[in-house]
């Protein structure tokens, strides 16, 4: 099976839009911690995404779970949220999953993001960032396919999980766009089978079983399909 090329390109210009929209947020002040970054994220992604039709009679929809008392004292995050795919086509079916930590730009961390060459994050060797060794390392251990993601006002870099932990000096690393982190993420080049999910119900306990801040689940679907698709989630405004 593969996604035709204007599917992935139109699909990665949604990320760009609901990372543009995420942005205004962050500079306007509407938005200032992670969680709160994340979850207008999230939802910017539904937005966009849900009920989009492709040319071939691919349809997308998307559904952002959020645990409640997920900002309790008795809440020890794991993830900072879960991104789970599933591809329900007559050719090719297929869930998979990632994890994710979230931290903004900051004097430790920087985000270098050209419009041509390499997106790249630097990290300063410093207790904070063993800190976040720490929380890439508990997700590694619950899946190999975990990741950071980094808040920029330039914009968001994506750096494996692996790599963050590493790391032993103040040094740069390789990252990818959230446009770019996502189409391969369509594409099936990212992703942990056993962090799938046939239903919305099983969606909701992995999210709460890694003790994920939230979830977005995007299913991709032949629109005549008689099959399983996401029901569109209360508050969806489509």
């Amino acid at each position: 099976m593969l996604f035709r090329k204007f599917i992935v390109s139109e699909f990665g210009r949604l990320i760009d839009d609901a990372q543009t929209a995420t942005l205004k947020e962050m500079t306007s002040g509407e938005s200032r911690d992670e969680p709160t970054i994340t979850k207008g994220f999230l939802d910017a992604i539904k937005y966009r995404i849900n009920g989009f039709h492709a040319r071939d009679d691919v349809e997308f929809r998307a559904y952002v779970f959020q645990p409640q008392g997920y900002r309790s004292d008795e809440w020890v995050a794991g993830a900072d949220f879960l991104g789970v795919l599933r591809v329900n086509l007559d050719e090719f079916i297929v869930t998979k999953g990632f994890l994710a930590q979230a931290k903004k730009e900051s004097r430790e961390i920087g985000v270098e993001i050209p419009v041509r060459g390499a997106t790249k994050a630097s990290f300063n060797y410093t207790e904070d960032f063993k800190g976040l060794q720490g929380q890439a390392k508990k997700m590694l251990s619950q899946s190999p396919s975990s990741y950071v993601f980094l808040y920029s006002p330039k914009g968001f870099a994506v750096v494996p999980a692996i790599s963050v932990t590493s790391l032993t000096v103040t040094d740069t690393l390789y990252a990818k766009t959230a446009r770019g982190f996502f189409q391969e993420f369509l594409m099936c080049f990212i992703g942990d089978k056993r962090l799938g999910a046939f239903s919305n119900a099983e969606f909701e306990r992995l999210v709460q079983e890694f003790r994920a801040g939230a979830g977005i689940l995007i299913e991709a679907r032949r629109s005549d399909s008689d099959g399983y698709s996401l029901t569109r989630h209360r508050d969806s405004p489509i």
